[in-house]
């Protein structure tokens, strides 16, 4: 009996938002409340071992030095994120070809080389991989070339017709191609396809694929991966509208040793499973992530110490300034378990004047080339000779040319070039031992590169110690070098020696840590390393080269003055950074729901790593790498949840800035930057096209702030906006309901229909909003258009897109109207009525036809790797309709929540079922969890296998996910109205989380005894006050509560 009553009270409510809420008609139970001050929200006083320790983690990968990987293309892709960009600067990272790392089985026996087929006359237009420069037109080198490259799978040869890549116009060229494309018979020019072994591979372990991002947010970062190595590096301010990142930096090491003190036996290793230059590694890595924290357990029999590695970096809710730190703390957590004495050390070098595979080409007219010199000597004789050079500013060194340039231009992937940028490492020797709890070295070790470019900055390396029990003393020390050679530093190092002088332009530099440890004995060594880059640059408005960028800075620039202010400010805190992190992460790992969701809850913020936070504080973030427009307001708005969470003030930085953007009949414009693949837009030239999901979504969200945050400044500042922005999406329905726009969809050219169900329930929900944000503006005008279009909406929805089956089985909303013979189906078709529940705005559509829909969608669209987003349009294999769009099926469970009665429809964990089958698939078939892409194809979908990423990398479509909480609480906020009310579908005992704006909290509930549930609302971050809290229409008032304050309440059922 209850139930029904709440969902009465829940629709009583919804509509007397006009114009403002009426009170909630909530029973008073008989309840004992009490407020208290706990510390179980937030763990503190731990030693930073085991805080560490402490990490939850739901996902592993352990790899083995027995395994090889290979790379296998897979064509037939609208675009991806390539692990190497080969673009050039201001272009969107993009491949048609996605490059997916596969394990081998070695088992499978020796294959045949790969070998060039016989060369043809003709081209082969278009499918560029690269374009290499020859001595001669020479076939069989050609042809050498494209097998080296794992991503070639063609080759086109000829005299080059213009200037691509390095070719020079009128020179032999070999043209590398990342697809077949159709031959054209062309004079002077031959081409010929590869023949690739065939592999037997298999998924590689997690951890191979991707890996958390580490670094501040919008501070750049870089991956340590489950071989150990670092990859994605982003942090030289890399991004589209700049200069392309570093896939691999090889040489990059983390290394560890241990020394018996009686028997002196020495074990050192690389804390790689396939070190480079021959290094000795370690047996196997076991990877685990939890954003922003990455753990390798170091598996090496060998060893007499049991070792586990970690990176991590600052992220607090609601503190988005301490969550700015360009750093990476590494720490190892050594346990002795011998019965010896061992001294344990842990190395960083890092190869930061070489950049492998990389070149700078000079700039036009070779104007600022200062000489071009053939060496023998490798990357350092190069190096040196620009050291020696007056005014030489960078070198790439390619085939034994050795070229000195007087300026920095933007790095390039090539494979086999070398290049760098000039710097000065600058250290102290600091070698003392120092017998304590814990340690800091006196100073860090320094990188300095000079000039006012993109790569002009500093990094440092900055050594730290502790012992886990704070009333033993350990011996601690530390030593900093430098060396053109990383095998002679790591044999340095395996020696316990290091020299007494060094090299200030070294291609490497390195930090050691030392601890003596007894037996039974713990403890940490923590190397920071931090970077401080303050010229950010970006496309300008006069031209897409380098030399007419606009320079943004970062907004850490304000924050920081150099890298080794940075290094010094996160060392004394480290504890309290992984305090700040078990706290937000025990939110979700704690929770009441599914693993693959709390898993994604949590890692899911490995999205930020697009963010972009300049130097005058403006917010903004790439839709994609590949994807290069900025702050999409259909695309942010399906990952805006945790920012919404987390830092709220970028979200509403955003919406002021589409706001001031929105064009004069209304419109808001989708997007502050346009593009997608291709050149990168200029900075702040914003545009895009006449949308479904933009206009409406800027609507909601203006209501999510103000019903969530009670922010009526704000309100009245942006309302001339909103009150636009209706007009025009009324404009746009003149029968009720939006014709022929464009949405997110826009593959499956939804707008070429008359009316679509996708942009019909947007738009119902957004003139629900209107309405209720006029009412608050005391707006009758508004009022009544939103008002009339949501009434005639509902009628013309029912009309011409409710499909009624005729063979008597359950209808659905039919994807579009317009053809006749067409009834199809599509997956997602209702989100907007899943923003309408998170945003507390009611059903804007019949509950027994949304769950006919929604039961249309499972029987009509289910396959193995989620919902297929379209069935039912001819013809019925086409490449649009036949994919798994990612924020399907996390919707679909987001609104079954909803909708089915869950005592006597559906158990709710069987509601989440489609959510953990998406999630699944990148978690535990393709083991890809932080390099979620927003399409995969489908069984059938032409040639590419059924199951594969199929578009735009690093995506936050899945993001949709932040609403699952919601439903799975019914955590609902008029905080204008002073009220907080939770409904949860889930069974007592729960536990949920709480999510507004800057505050995190959790809500649980257990039996004291048959018939008497006990009620706990707890904050970890943030601040709660409100004058009515209710949890299943059981209510309490005058709730005031800081983090680390609980409220609990007792109440009969």
């Amino acid at each position: 009996m209850q139930r029904v009553v709440l969902l009465v009270v829940l629709v009583t409510a919804i509509w007397c938002l006009e114009p403002l809420p009426c009170a909630h008609a909530y029973n008073d139970f008989p309840t004992t409340a009490t407020v208290t001050t706990t510390t179980t929200t937030k763990i503190k006083g731990l030693q930073l071992y085991d805080a560490l320790d402490a990490v939850n983690f739901l996902n592993e990968g352990q790899d083995s030095a027995n395994y090889s990987y290979a790379i296998q293309p897979h064509g037939n892709l609208f675009y991806t994120e390539p692990l190497n960009v080969t673009s050039g600067w201001g272009v969107s990272w993009d491949t048609t070809t996605l490059l997916y790392p596969y394990r081998v089985n070695t088992s499978s026996g020796p294959v045949a080389p790969c070998s060039s087929m016989a060369a043809v006359p003709g081209d082969r237009p278009g499918g560029d991989l690269t374009a290499v420069p020859m001595a001669t037109l020479n076939a069989t080198q050609c042809g050498i070339m494209c097998c080296n490259n794992i991503a070639c799978v063609a080759w086109v040869m000829a005299k080059a017709p213009g200037n691509f890549f390095s070719c020079v116009v009128g020179q032999p060229c070999c043209y590398l191609k990342q697809a077949i494309t159709a031959q054209v018979n062309t004079p002077g020019i031959v081409n010929a396809l590869i023949k690739r072994p065939e592999l037997s591979v298999e998924t590689p372990v997690t951890g191979i694929r991707s890996a958390v991002p580490l670094g501040g947010v919008a501070c750049g970062s870089i991956e340590l991966r489950a071989d150990g190595t670092f990859q994605e590096w982003t942090i030289i301010n890399q991004s589209p509208g700049g200069s392309p990142k570093f896939g691999v930096v090889d040489d990059a090491i983390l290394a560890v040793r241990t020394r018996g003190h009686a028997s002196n036996s020495v074990r050192a290793a690389a804390v790689r499973t396939r070190p480079p230059r021959g290094l000795p590694g370690v047996a196997s890595l076991r990877y685990r992530g939890s954003y922003p924290v990455t753990r390798l357990d170091i598996g090496d029999p060998q060893s007499p110490v049991e070792m586990a590695v970690f990176g991590y970096s600052v992220f607090k809710p609601g503190d988005l300034n301490r969550s700015v730190t360009p750093a990476i703390a590494f720490t190892l957590n050594a346990y002795n378990p011998s019965n010896e004495v061992q001294d344990v050390s842990l190395m960083l070098s890092l190869p930061f004047s070489n950049e492998p595979d990389t070149i700078r080409a000079p700039s036009p007219g070779n104007k600022n080339v200062l000489r071009k010199v053939t060496i023998t000597g490798g990357a350092a004789e190069c190096m040196h000779l620009c050291r020696s050079t007056k005014s030489c500013a960078s070198w790439s060194l390619t085939s034994g040319t050795c070229t000195l340039q007087s300026d920095v231009p933007p790095n390039n992937y090539k494979p086999g070039s070398v290049s760098g940028v000039m710097g000065m490492w600058d250290l102290h020797d600091n070698s003392k031992t120092v017998h304590s709890e814990s340690y800091r070295a006196p100073s860090p070790i320094n990188l300095n590169r000079p000039g006012r470019g993109p790569m002009a900055g500093n990094i440092s390396m900055w050594a730290s110690g502790q012992s886990q029990d704070p009333a033993v003393s350990l011996n601690f020390t530390s030593s900093y070098g430098t060396g053109d050679d990383l095998t002679s530093l790591f044999r340095q190092f395996e020696a316990g020696v290091w020299p007494t002088s060094y090299n200030a332009t070294a291609i490497h530099g390195a930090a050691v840590t030392t601890v003596t440890l007894p037996p039974g004995m713990r403890a940490t060594l923590t190397i920071v390393f931090a970077w401080y880059f303050p010229y950010r640059d970006h496309v300008g408005p006069s031209g897409n080269q380098p030399t007419q960028a606009l320079v943004l800075g970062n907004w850490y620039n304000n924050l920081f003055r150099n890298s080794s202010q940075v290094a010094s400010t996160l060392l004394p805190k480290l504890t309290s950074v992984v305090e700040d992190i078990l706290a937000m992460q025990a939110v979700y790992y704690q929770a009441t729901m599914p693993e693959s969701l709390r898993d994604y809850l949590v890692n899911g913020m490995s999205h930020i790593r697009s963010a972009i936070y300049t130097a005058d504080g403006t917010w903004r973030q790439w839709e994609a790498y590949d994807c290069v427009d900025i702050d999409s307001v259909h695309n942010d708005y399906q990952r805006h949840m945790p920012y919404m969470i987390y830092f709220p003030e970028t979200e509403k930085q955003k919406l002021l800035a589409h706001g001031a953007k929105q064009l004069s009949n209304g419109m808001i414009q989708e997007e502050l930057s346009g593009g997608c693949i291709g050149p990168t837009p200029a900075w702040e030239s914003a545009g895009g096209r006449r949308m479904g999901d933009v206009t409406t979504i800027f609507i909601a969200q203006v209501w999510q702030f103000y019903a969530w945050a009670n922010d009526l400044t704000f309100l009245r500042y942006i309302y001339p906006r909103v009150r636009a922005a209706v007009q025009w999406q009324v404009s746009v329905s003149p029968n009720g309901l939006p014709e022929h726009l464009i949405n997110t969809y826009d593959i499956l050219a939804l707008d070429q229909y008359p009316l679509c169900t996708f942009n019909s329930v947007l738009h119902l929900m957004a003139m629900r909003a209107a309405v209720h944000l006029a009412s608050v503006m005391n707006d009758t005008a508004t009022v009544k258009l939103a008002r009339e279009s949501f009434d005639k909406g509902s009628i013309l929805i029912d009309q011409q897109l409710w499909y009624n089956n005729s063979d008597g089985k359950p209808g659905y909303y039919q994807s579009y109207n317009g053809v006749s013979t067409q009834h199809a189906v599509m997956v997602d078709a209702l989100y907007g009525q899943v923003v309408a529940y998170t945003l507390g705005l009611g059903s804007v559509l019949p509950l027994d036809k949304m769950r006919a829909h929604l039961m249309a969608e499972l029987k009509y669209n289910d396959g193995p790797y989620g919902l297929i987003v379209q069935t039912g349009r001819e013809p019925p294999t086409n490449k649009q309709d036949n994919a798994i769009w990612m924020g399907g099926s996390q919707d679909w469970s987001a609104l079954a929540l909803r909708v089915f009665d869950t005592q006597s429809d559906f158990d709710y964990a069987d509601l989440l079922r489609p959510s953990e089958k998406g999630l699944n698939h990148w978690r535990m078939w393709l083991r890809d969890p932080w390099n979620t892409h927003g399409l995969v194809a489908s069984n059938g979908y032409t040639d590419l296998q059924g199951g594969l990423p199929l578009c735009t990398a690093h995506y936050g479509f899945h993001m949709v996910l932040w609403h699952i909480p919601f439903s799975l609480s019914r955590q609902t906020a008029y905080l204008f109205n002073s009220s907080l009310s939770f409904a949860p579908v889930t069974p007592v005992p729960y536990n949920l989380p709480l999510l507004l704006p800057n505050t995190l909290g959790y809500l649980t509930a257990a039996y004291t005894q048959p018939g008497e549930v006990r009620y706990t609302v707890a904050l970890v971050f943030g601040s709660l006050r409100v004058a009515s809290l209710s949890v299943s229409s059981s209510v309490i008032h005058n709730v005031a509560l800081a983090a680390g304050q609980q409220v609990s309440w007792t109440t009969t059922e």
